[in-house]
């Protein structure tokens, strides 16, 4: 295919999901995003629309009580922004919406709950499933992870995304600086600024579709783009491993028994790609830049470490005694004609569909 035709397929079937898009974009491009949790630091911020709605709680979908006042065997599902689902999935054909489905057809005595959070990384699912744990009546906890945190360390970033750890500086030097006015004027021309830039991208998006999206993605991409980054692999998996370890001795204590999945992701995929897929991995990723050469060499320094890391993270499972869930296993069975991937850690709702049976086929077969 040319380059034409690659931009011409994503376009024709992510017109399919404009109103999914469109949605999307407006509470992550043009919105608040993130709220204050306390112990984990943030979830998602509310959000209300046509196909994407947050609850107050601040995870994906309608309310839900702390307590089991369903009768049902409760599974809370601990993720990122591919469990939330998200920039084409709307809030009936989600990870956990399949899964849910499932267990009705089959006349299951089950249900899950989606607690991702979009951006989170182990350190912050960590403390999640900690909380969850204290507050929420829960028979089963399933993590679904990996990918936000290595390609952070690609991008030699071991803590939290920028995003997050900007949000943290922000507070605590704004406490710093309480009887200081000049800190807070500047802060106002700050305000100010975000303000225009925010107005600008609204104007993209009205006028292109993605627009605001594809401004933002862009000036994330020059600015990876710009700076000298060496990966922190050999770091970033002890912490990880280390923040698995002690999810695990959350769930024990509570003798809740806990299920692992190891996120797949296109650029690592045994699956065989599809058109859409095989433009998309093309022309839709730049997620370590846009500069061909160094992007296209940070992708392969990732590609060699998710795959020994997603080796290391099973052993580490099965060492301990809890479950794997192989999803990466059923999706190397399906053919290059479904379009599974929508880019390198999001999927459609074919994939949410695959994912989420196979959650539930998982405890039902091992609970039942």
């Amino acid at each position: 295919m040319n380059n034409i035709e690659d931009l011409e397929i994503i376009y024709n079937v992510e017109k399919k999901y404009s109103q999914e898009i469109k949605d999307f974009q407006k509470f992550w491009y043009l919105g608040e995003r993130f709220k204050y949790n306390s112990f984990v630091g943030y979830v998602n911020a509310p959000f209300s629309s046509k196909t994407f709605n947050i609850s107050k709680l601040g995870f994906r979908g309608a309310e839900f009580t702390n307590k089991n006042l369903s009768n049902k065997k409760r599974v809370g599902v601990f993720g990122s922004s591919g469990l939330v689902g998200i920039p084409i999935i709307n809030d009936h054909n989600n990870i956990v919406a399949y899964s849910n489905n499932y267990f009705k057809e089959k006349n299951y005595n089950f249900e899950c709950l989606n607690f991702g959070v979009i951006a989170a990384r182990i350190g912050n699912e960590m403390k999640l499933i900690t909380k969850i744990l204290l507050e929420f009546e829960l028979d089963y906890v399933v993590l679904m992870s990996g990918f936000n945190d290595a390609s952070s360390y690609t991008l030699g970033s071991l803590w939290e995304y920028q995003d997050i750890d900007n949000i943290y500086n922000l507070g605590f030097e704004s406490n710093k600086n309480l009887i200081n006015p000049i800190f807070f004027l500047k802060r106002f021309w700050s305000s100010v600024k975000r303000k225009n830039e925010i107005s600008k991208a609204a104007t993209l998006a009205e006028k292109k579709f993605r627009g605001a999206e594809k401004y933002f993605r862009s000036k994330r991409a020059k600015n990876i783009d710009n700076k000298q980054i060496i990966p922190v692999f050999s770091q970033g998996e002890k912490i990880y491993l280390h923040c698995l370890n002690q999810i695990i001795s959350a769930c024990n204590y509570q003798k809740i028994p806990f299920f692992y999945i190891f996120q797949p992701s296109l650029i690592n995929t045994s699956k065989k790609l599809s058109r859409y897929e095989l433009a998309a991995f093309k022309k839709q990723n730049n997620f370590f830049g846009e500069v061909e050469e160094v992007k296209n060499y940070r992708m392969n320094e990732f590609k060699k470490f998710y795959d020994a890391f997603g080796r290391n993270c099973n052993n580490y499972i099965k060492k301990s005694g809890s479950k794997i869930i192989n999803i990466e296993e059923v999706f190397t069975n399906i053919s290059s004609a479904e379009d599974i991937f929508y880019d390198e850690s999001h999927y459609f709702e074919s994939g949410n569909k695959l994912i989420g049976e196979t959650i539930s086929k998982a405890i039902y077969e091992e609970f039942s």
